[in-house]
């Protein structure tokens, strides 16, 4: 998504360049405000970043911001990443428009297995079931998996 804030105001030059204020709102699908969402501003081909926190009323805002374009990632638990490019224009000051996060999918990974000994402990029994009387081998067991009786 991109953003752009432009001015009706004369044009500026380089060197007379009026730092900007970026301001918005983070809101979830149903429109209630997301409170202590991480929000990183980091100007395009620059690894420099400035990093805010939402506060009670979801509202972030960030000072003396530079005309470029910039890239705004908001992070908040169980919310996806929101990610948005936008330019600032020298002297603007307009809002963003909400950023709307999205419900993160829940995805949990569980691992069902036998430790190794519990995995060896396993195998010393289903040997012993093949033997006679426990101590005599089963010859009548056959490990062919394609033999007939």
């Amino acid at each position: 998504m991109m953003f752009a804030a432009r001015s009706s105001v004369a044009q500026t030059t380089p060197d007379d360049a009026v730092p900007g204020t970026i301001r918005g709102t983070v809101t979830d699908t149903s429109g209630s405000v997301v409170v202590a969402a991480f929000v990183t501003l980091q100007p395009t081909g620059s690894a420099a970043q400035r990093t805010t926190i939402t506060d009670q009323a979801g509202s972030f805002h960030f000072s003396a911001v530079e005309p470029g374009t910039y890239a705004l990632t908001i992070t908040a638990g169980g919310f996806t990443d929101r990610k948005t490019t936008f330019s600032v224009v020298s002297g603007e000051n307009p809002p963003l428009p909400p950023a709307v996060l999205q419900v993160a999918p829940a995805v949990s990974k569980v691992d069902v297995g036998l430790s190794q000994h519990e995995l060896a402990v396993e195998q010393v029994h289903a040997e012993e079931k093949q033997r006679f009387l426990g101590v005599f081998p089963n010859f009548f067991v056959s490990y062919q998996p394609n033999a007939r009786l």
